[in-house]
């Protein structure tokens, strides 16, 4: 269940600035820097930042203290509150779904195997979200939209440079876990080139989706799918697909005028699915080969098999957040370790990761907020918002493929979904708006 208040058009806005009318989540005119007031200049930064230290966008250069997060995030985060347009604070959308997951998340700690270090993720991750949403949520649909696009230009520019002109950026040390030798991918200014790859795969699909002129459009998709390439990234390579598939399947679905033609259409998807799957099997070898895994994928099913054993010792609530893997002197991780054969970090499986830490009741917290993120882009294909809605779902679908092989429901990536929610969020309550306005009004606000 969620809640979503309706909004008067044009009620996110201030004067000379950037207004919600006429904007229900859809591509609209493109915006000039120039054009946007103090309040959302400093709300997109809070949010840039926000993205730099929860992915470790610049990590090789600099990791910022603790505190950051805890404290000095949030506290811009509420002076850009403070100076909010009038009105916009009190129709702030709220996920029930999410706060679920957010509550259970936290009372996790209370029977954490590693309560000091839950008590420090809790306080590092949760606050500082719910600031990041409110402070999106005061931002008209078309201004997050831009600053989206702005960012991924901004790092993808950034991990193409570094990538090209510096060795740390191309081949990482050999690490702790995993990869027997040294890392060879591009990963920019990330600490990983599964970071790297991960980022740019749902930014492509964010400059694809809102990136109005054309040639700026192909030219930021092509150099993003190119990093994703050069991280030579399974992983990522196997979400670009998935991500890129989904973004085409759902245009096309948007096109079909009828019920008769939807129908033929999934039918002959569904059949088009069960071909790739059996086209990939076959293909599977030569793919390990090209990424230098084996079938193990680099010792993940080990990983994986070894995980479900803690599962099955708390299948209901877990071991709590962040309970198992920082500790690699407790009983619980050197006991993983030793039975895994060497120190892996993480689960890497997003869903035995959830099981592990917060139980059957956590992972099924997650689905539904996962559902919940998924039915409600559904519901926009048919309006305006359908372009926020196919970026919703393409992503969507990137993150839960990606999810097989890396931990990607909780954390900085949870915090991705829900800024998807909120985004989608906001563009219904545009549609809403805009759908009360009389018809003239709505055929003058230009192109959607």
């Amino acid at each position: 269940m969620t809640t979503v208040s309706p909004v008067p058009a044009g009620s996110f806005g201030s004067a000379g600035s950037i207004a919600s009318t006429g904007s229900s989540g859809s591509v609209g005119d493109r915006i000039s820097p120039l054009r946007l007031t103090l309040h959302q200049w400093s709300a997109l930064t809070v949010v840039w930042l926000w993205f730099t230290v929860k992915f470790g966008i610049v990590e090789q250069l600099y990791r910022p203290p603790g505190a950051f997060a805890t404290a000095a995030l949030p506290a811009m985060a509420l002076m850009v509150l403070v100076i909010a347009p009038r009105g916009t604070i009190g129709r702030i959308p709220v996920s029930v779904p999410l706060l679920a997951v957010l509550c259970w998340t936290a009372m996790s700690a209370a029977w954490s195997r590693d309560p000091v270090f839950s008590q420090f993720q809790i306080r590092n991750e949760i606050p500082v979200l719910l600031m990041v949403l409110a402070v999106i949520a005061t931002l008209p649909t078309e201004v997050v939209r831009q600053g989206l696009c702005w960012m991924y230009y901004g790092v993808t520019m950034l991990s193409l440079a570094t990538s090209l002109t510096r060795p740390e950026s191309q081949v990482a040390p050999k690490g702790a876990e995993l990869d027997e030798g040294e890392l060879i991918g591009w990963r920019g200014l990330f600490d990983h080139k599964n970071g790297l790859g991960v980022f740019l795969v749902l930014g492509m699909i964010a400059i694809l989706a809102f990136e109005r002129r054309r040639p700026l459009r192909i030219l930021g998709a092509l150099l993003a799918a190119a990093c994703v390439v050069g991280s030579r990234s399974a992983t990522a390579a196997s979400g670009f697909m998935v991500a890129l598939i989904v973004w085409i399947w759902v245009g096309l679905l948007n096109r079909s005028t009828n019920q008769r033609d939807r129908a033929l259409f999934g039918l002959v998807s569904i059949a088009m699915a069960i071909m790739a799957v059996f086209v990939g099997l076959g293909l599977m070898p030569a793919f390990l080969d090209l990424y230098g895994k084996d079938f193990t994928f680099s010792g993940r099913t080990i990983i994986w098999r070894e995980s479900m054993e803690v599962v099955e010792d708390n299948p209901i609530i877990g071991v709590g957040y962040g309970g198992v893997w920082h500790d690699i002197q407790g009983p619980l991780t050197s006991g993983l370790h030793r039975q895994i054969g060497f120190n892996a970090a993480h689960a890497h499986n997003g869903a035995i990761e959830v099981l592990m830490e917060t139980g059957l009741i956590g992972l099924v917290l997650f689905v539904v907020f996962f559902a919940s993120v998924v039915r409600k882009a559904a519901s926009l294909l048919e309006t305006p918002a359908r372009m926020t809605a196919r970026w919703a779902l393409a992503c969507c679908a990137g993150v839960a493929f990606m999810g097989i092989g890396e931990v990607l429901f909780q954390g900085s990536m949870l915090g991705f979904l829900a800024i998807i929610w909120m985004v989608v969020a906001r563009a219904q309550q545009d549609v809403q708006a805009d759908t009360s306005l009389p018809i003239e009004t709505r055929l003058g606000a230009g192109r959607r």
